[in-house]
This record gives structure tokens, sequence and C-alpha cells, in this order.
């Protein structure tokens, strides 16, 4: 395998792939190759978004960091040959339209509740009790709140949920349980600052900060499709928050969303008909993860190879 390396045309993210005509800005950089009978433009891409962290380390300068034209121009790629690239490039696309397509699904398969004309149709208040974290110190980082045994939910934990079962990071000590509160399971979780509306359900004992409401279900209200419930009014509760520093609801707020309300008995039936179907979904997640790491497996084996003869134009 040779090493060759690449004209610098003029700018386009090395990060990025584009064909056909376009303008790019000045403090983009775009690469062509001399000769597309010996480098494929895609496998250039493919080889250099690999390379991030040490494109990156070209990056010069305090005010102003950025990259010099010429320094990229001494960036070394490995170069096999054309039928090898092609090889590589169709292996990766491969690879890539299986994440596209199990991403596709997750996009579109949704938790939908079906709502019946017959449902009661109620407040968010009349369902369950509407408590507001608390994390009365500032500032919130001290450290010294910090480390012990209860834990402390944050808004990216709720984010990262997605709308299933949360997991932590953080925990509070005895110290900071005394300026936090303790919530006791089932909760449903719903940011209300920065993220809104962005729910999960909590099913162990648990502080977080004012940032985060909890949902208390009273009796005839179950938790999971409460929180399905609230996983529907995302969008609307980011489009009807007030805008001050930055967007935000409040627990007047939450109390006039208006959701389905049927019979316990119902919506136990509805959480388990959706549960059923999250369950067949749930493997493309692992379906994405193992994909992405055949596209890092293979860039990885591209630049490990021993390169022999190689040579620079």
């Amino acid at each position: 395998m040779r090493k060759r390396r690449s004209r610098i045309v003029e700018e386009l993210d090395c990060c990025d792939f584009a064909s056909g005509k376009f303008a790019v800005a000045n403090l983009l950089v775009a690469l062509q190759p001399i000769d597309p009978d010996v480098l494929i433009a895609k496998f250039l891409y493919l080889v250099l978004d690999a390379q991030k962290d040490k494109l990156a380390g070209l990056m010069k300068g305090a005010a102003n960091v950025s990259m010099k034209v010429e320094d990229l121009a001494e960036f070394h790629i490995p170069l096999p040959s054309l039928e090898l690239q092609k090889e590589i490039v169709a292996e990766i696309e491969g690879y890539q339209k299986v994440i596209n397509g199990a991403r596709a699904v997750l996009k579109h398969s949704r938790p939908h509740i079906p709502i019946h004309a017959d449902w009661p149709v109620v407040p968010l208040e009349e369902t369950c009790e509407i408590q507001r974290g608390k994390f009365s110190h500032r500032p919130r980082n001290e450290p010294r709140f910090y480390g012990g045994r209860y834990p402390f939910i944050q808004t990216g934990d709720v984010v990262r949920a997605n709308g299933g079962k949360i997991t932590y990071t953080q925990t509070l000590n005895e110290e900071g349980l005394s300026v936090s509160k303790l919530f006791q399971p089932p909760v449903v979780v719903v940011t209300i600052a920065a993220n809104i509306g962005d729910t999960a359900l909590l099913d162990f004992p648990s502080c977080f900060p004012d940032s985060v409401v909890g949902l208390i279900p009273k009796p005839g209200t179950d938790a999971r499709f409460l929180e399905l419930a609230m996983r529907t009014k995302k969008q609307y509760l980011n489009d009807i928050a007030p805008q001050a520093a930055q967007k935000n609801i409040n627990i007047e707020i939450l109390k006039t969303i208006e959701i389905p309300h049927p019979a316990l008995g119902v919506q136990q039936a509805v959480v388990a008909e959706i549960e059923a179907e999250q369950a067949l979904i749930a493997p493309n997640r692992e379906l994405i993860s193992r994909f992405e790491q055949k596209i890092q497996t293979t860039l990885a084996r591209i630049w490990g190879v021993e390169e022999t003869g190689a040579t620079e134009t």
C-alpha cells in the first residue's frame, strides 16, 4: 500500500462529502483527487473522517484557531489499489444502509396511544400530583453535597432515557439531601427548562433539581400510561413555552395540559400492547451500534495495514 497526498482545491469541510457543483465558504477547504483513477473521492472522505482527531491536531493559534492549507497538504493517507478502494467504499456504504434503515424504523415507530372517542380527556392535575424538584443551594455544583447514597437525576439523564427507565450518574450525600427532596417511585419525570418536555419513568427513590418536575400518579392512573401520554405532549410544550433568557414552563402550565384518561385496565392494556411493539423494535438500536462498529473496524483496518513502497506526489 502506498501513501499519496491529495490536491487541495478550495474549501470543503474534510469531514463532509459533496458531489456535483457547489459553492463553499472561505473557512472551509475542499479536497479533490488529482486522478480519479488513482483515488476515489468517497474513499478519501472516509479515511479522513476516521482521523478527525489527528486532523484537529493541525489546528493552531490562540485567538483565531485555524488550520493551514499547507499543513493539511502534508497529511498522509493510506492509498490501496483502486479496486480495493471500491470494495471498501461499497462495504461501508452497505453497513450505512443497514444503519439508515434501522434508524428509519426507530423514527417511524414511536409509541402512539390509539385514542378512542369515548375516552375522557382531563387536565393533568386530575391524574397525578405535580411536584417540582428541589435543590435550594446555589451554586448547585458545590462538591460538599455530592458523593452519597441518594441518586440525583439531572436533566440530561431524562433526555438520555428517551421515555424509558432512567439511570443516573450523580448522587447526593446527607447534606445534599437536606437541600433537596427525595421522591418515591413510581414517578414520571418531565424536564421543564432548557430541554422541555423530555420524559422518563423513575422506578427508584431519587432526588432531582427544580428543572425537572415529578408527576406522582393518583389512584386510577398507570405511571407507564402517564409517561406515554406526556411523551406525546413534548412538541406542544415546546410550542407554548414562554421564552425569556431560555425557554421554560412551570407547574401552572403543566396542570392545564389535557391528556386521555381511560379506565385503569384500558391504560394497562394500551401499555402492554405498546411495550410488546417496542420489544420488537428495540433490537434496531443494537443493530445500529453493531454496524457502526463494523464501519469503525473497517476504517481502522485501512489505517492499520502496514504500508510498503509508499510514494508521494
